[in-house]
């Protein structure tokens, strides 16, 4: 009996090797991963570098104020507020530097606008019209922004200028006429908003944007009594354009 534990043992030794080669045959190989493989195949987008690109959308306002000044022994008028609206439409061009998930970047951009609009006030029982038209404006803006692979969410302000058109029919307030007016002066104010931006590729992303854009004027006009006769009084205005601009776009990466 012991002999034939001892040699039926040895058979089941002598056996195993075979039997484990041909479960090697058998059996399907257990695929190798490797990390760094993985990280190099990765294709979230490198925000960094050069871009440019085009965009379009609407700005709307809500009760800019305007004021008369400069009439004798009078404080500043309130002529009322001014609703604007209009479509827009323009370029941009920055660079941006992304280190980690950060993005910093320095954004420009000019946009041509038909945005404008009217008010009526009552000054001293005299309605007086105003008007105000911006034509174009532009920003320069600093950017900061959090990047999650393909997309990237941004805050975003800086300088704005542009092309303030306003006038203000003066005619019968406190017995003078006149025409207060600013054609397409180059005004100056200020840009804030926030944005997010998604890659298509590595070279195109798609972009929305809110901003609200300030610009500041000085209205100036020589104000003529009843009769026509020129007064010497030259009556200003204070004009403030307070645009909400809402704006989609595309981005070509250089």
């Amino acid at each position: 009996m012991r002999k034939f534990l001892v040699s039926s043992l040895l058979a089941t030794l002598a056996l195993a090797p075979g039997a484990a080669r041909a479960a090697d045959l058998n059996m399907p190989a257990i695929p190798q991963f490797n990390a760094a493989e993985i990280y190099a195949a990765d294709t979230r987008m490198d925000w960094s570098g050069f871009y440019a690109g085009f965009n379009a959308g609407y700005g709307f306002g809500h009760e800019d104020p305007v004021d008369l000044q400069a009439f004798p022994d009078r404080d500043p008028l309130t002529v009322g507020g001014v609703t604007a609206e209009g479509w827009l439409g323009g370029v941009q061009a920055g660079y941006n530097v992304q280190s980690g998930n950060l993005v910093f970047g320095l954004e420009a951009d000019v946009q041509g606008t038909d945005y404008g609009g009217s008010g009526v006030a009552t000054v001293d029982g005299v309605t007086a019209n105003a008007t105000t038209e911006v034509g174009w404006f532009g920003t320069v803006r600093p950017r900061i922004g959090y990047a999650m692979g393909d997309a990237l969410i941004y805050a975003t302000g800086g300088l704005a200028f542009g092309g303030l058109d306003a006038t203000i029919d003066a005619t019968g307030i406190l017995g003078y006429n006149g025409t207060i007016a600013t054609l397409d002066e180059l005004a100056w104010g200020y840009a804030v908003g926030a944005g997010a931006e998604y890659a298509i590729t590595d070279q195109i992303s798609i972009k929305s944007e809110y901003q609200f854009v300030q610009l500041r004027a000085d209205a100036t006009g020589t104000l003529l009594d009843a009769s026509g006769v020129d007064t010497g009084v030259v009556g200003s205005s204070r004009v403030r354009s307070n645009m909400h601009a809402v704006k989609v776009g595309l981005n070509f990466h250089f």
